[in-house]
């Protein structure tokens, strides 16, 4: 079960971003190298910090605390990710990626975090987040 959340997660983490970084924009990277890969690792570690700079001067900006939170959750750091998609949540309430992302870190986690998980998954196909499988997900969560 672990594992079909962790390739769900990923493939969506990973797929969600565009094909080129421009901070600028605010757009993060889709790296192609393998999950585990040092490269990947180091890259990533990159856009995070581009990301800690940008929200220096930025501490309001919702999308920076996803883009962050959505690099975290790629490289399995779960709960820096619930701590980014919360403060995205906590800046604009109704932003459907926030509560979806939230909920798959809540999921991955060793936590009991699996009934408010599958909250927020459920809270963000409420809100129009459409940008997932929804049967592959009721495998996890199943009142979806």
């Amino acid at each position: 079960m672990k594992n079909l959340i962790l390739f769900v997660g990923l493939s969506i983490s990973l797929n969600s971003f565009s094909q080129n970084t421009d901070t600028k924009k605010n757009t993060p990277v889709l790296y192609t190298v393998s999950p585990n890969s040092d490269e990947k690792i180091k890259l990533v570690n990159q856009e995070i910090e581009k990301l800690n700079f940008q929200l220096i001067s930025e501490k309001n900006n919702a999308e920076l605390f996803n883009q962050r939170g959505m690099f975290y959750f790629a490289l399995n750091d779960y709960n820096n990710a619930i701590i980014d998609f919360d403060k995205a949540i906590e800046l604009i309430p109704e932003q459907s990626k926030s509560y979806f992302y939230r909920g798959l870190a809540k999921n991955m986690t060793k936590k009991t975090f699996k009934i408010s998980g599958c909250q927020d998954i459920k809270k963000s196909k409420q809100l129009g987040f459409s940008e997932c499988d929804w049967n592959s997900l009721s495998i996890m969560c199943h009142d979806l």
